[in-house]
């Protein structure tokens, strides 16, 4: 007897076995389950199953009055009230190993989600924060300079940055409220392609987002704040960062 279509999905949802005759999504990843995956505009994306607790794996680097302080899942990343001062946590590049290519490489073909929590909680007009997938493990406090997908908080409106190795791109605009707490994600086709979204609105769309394998050490998560000439704080919490990458 013929299995139909839907048996077939059925099957593969029920057991986690790929029905013989169905194709992988639009960028030709394999993946082992339909479970692990969500289907949005045409591509299969990974759900995010890699989670970054918040502990002190996380390298911390300061300028001026800059401190973080670990909570329960969640980053406080402070600037202090001297001018210029500037805080950093920065994960340790094992954390973004991918199927296919070494321990401490993006590979920026396949798709890729990076989410997390958010709230901007004290602020100043001159206050650039940043929460960023792709920077180098030893990079410091300053806009992306290789491939990279993430958020640019000015003052209080936030906009997804992306770098395809050649220059940056700011794309879509949200002005956050003081004190409330967005969950953020970021889409990334593997074709250049990146959507963000504030829960389930989208906030901007680019296609200038990377699309190429990374260069070795260029996949740390980055949270980072400045307060800029301005002598007042600027801070911001992090937390529930969590991806997923295509294999």
């Amino acid at each position: 007897m013929a299995v139909t279509l839907q048996e077939q999905l059925f099957s593969w949802l029920s057991t986690d076995t790929k029905p013989a005759g169905v194709q992988n999504g639009a960028q030709g990843f394999e993946f082992p389950s339909m479970k692990d995956y969500f289907f949005y505009e045409g591509i299969w994306y990974p759900k995010p199953h890699l989670h970054l607790p918040a502990t002190t794996v996380w390298t911390e680097a300061l300028v001026g009055t800059g401190s973080t302080i670990i909570g329960v899942d969640w980053f406080q990343i402070e600037s202090g009230t001297t001018a210029s001062s500037t805080a950093i946590r920065r994960n340790g590049n094992g954390y973004t190993t991918m199927a296919g290519v070494q321990y401490d490489i993006i590979d920026w073909t396949k798709a890729i989600v990076f989410e997390f929590m958010l709230n901007s909680y004290t602020q100043t007009s001159t206050g650039i924060a940043r929460v960023t997938l792709g920077k180098a493990t030893g990079a410091g406090y300053a806009n992306p300079g290789v491939r990279s997908i993430g958020v640019r908080v000015s003052n209080l409106t936030l906009e997804g940055i992306v770098h395809d190795g050649t220059s940056l791109t700011a794309f879509g605009s949200l002005v956050l409220t003081d004190n409330i707490t967005y969950a953020i994600r970021l889409l990334s086709d593997g074709a250049g392609n990146v959507q963000l979204f504030s829960g389930s609105t989208r906030v901007g769309t680019t296609a200038a987002g990377p699309s190429t394998t990374g260069t070795a050490g260029d996949n740390t998560v980055f949270l980072e704040t400045g307060n800029g000439a301005n002598a007042a704080a600027y801070n911001f919490m992090v937390g529930n960062v969590r991806f997923g990458f295509g294999s």
